[in-house]
């Protein structure tokens, strides 16, 4: 089961900023490490250790988690890294999305942006709806990879499908600012409402706004589309 680690970083309420005749999108950040879970005794560390050292890429994932968290070992971000490396180049997605978090915070490896959205890349592409965010999140800043609206726009779609509120709301921004997609105010709004409806705080902010510039007509359709919405899994 996933649990995002320590801190989930949202959209950040700052000012656009001109490039050219086009003011850029707002930055935002990527969200930080999850684990498949937590093994905090001696017996598991034991369990864990023979089988990560036989291959078992899932064991060397759980030891990645123990030592990132210091959960019944001392904190070991280079160890980390190491059993998290062993497992994602065994193709287990969740190393690979930790890797990816390693690497662009450099905590147990130098900070490596390029490295981050290559390991995201593979955690992404096995259906990790985070990755899919945070690569969206990387086109979007140009950061490890050139700046790119419309990849940017395409990865949060393929998060926002999925549910995830942040990449809903960020492709609702994209939306109503023609980001990477063509500008549609109902896409925006139905993107936004549905990221507000989970509680995100920036989306309940935004939908406040939007509200007030769309006509009744233009909001009914949005509502209509949005109830209709299913995630796809």
């Amino acid at each position: 089961m996933r649990t995002i680690w320590d801190c989930v970083l949202l959209l950040m309420a700052v000012p656009e900023i001109a490039l050219g005749t086009q003011s850029l999108a707002r930055p935002v950040q990527p969200m930080g490490l999850y684990a498949p879970a937590s093994q905090g005794n001696k017996t598991a560390l034991a369990q864990l250790t023979t089988l990560a050292n036989k291959g078992n890429a899932l064991a060397q994932a759980y030891l990645g988690y123990m030592h990132i968290h210091g959960d019944g070992v001392p904190r070991d971000a280079v160890q980390a890294a190491g059993w998290f490396s062993r497992a994602a180049s065994q193709g287990n997605a969740d190393a690979q999305f930790n890797l990816g978090a390693i690497y662009y915070n450099g905590d147990g490896l130098q900070k490596d942006a390029e490295q981050a959205v290559n390991w995201w890349r593979k955690a992404a592409d096995q259906g990790i709806v985070e990755a899919q965010f945070n690569l969206g999140v990387m086109y979007h800043n140009g950061d490890g990879v050139s700046r790119d609206f419309v990849q940017a726009a395409a990865w949060y779609r393929r998060a926002a499908e999925q549910g995830l509120a942040v990449a809903q709301a960020s492709l609702g921004y994209m939306y109503a600012h023609g980001f990477g997609v063509p500008k549609d105010s109902i896409k925006a709004y139905m993107w936004t409402n549905l990221a507000a409806a989970q509680g995100n705080q920036e989306a309940m902010k935004e939908r406040h706004a939007m509200e007030t510039s769309l006509t009744p007509a233009q909001l009914s359709e949005a509502l209509r589309l949005g109830g209709e919405w299913k995630p796809r899994r």
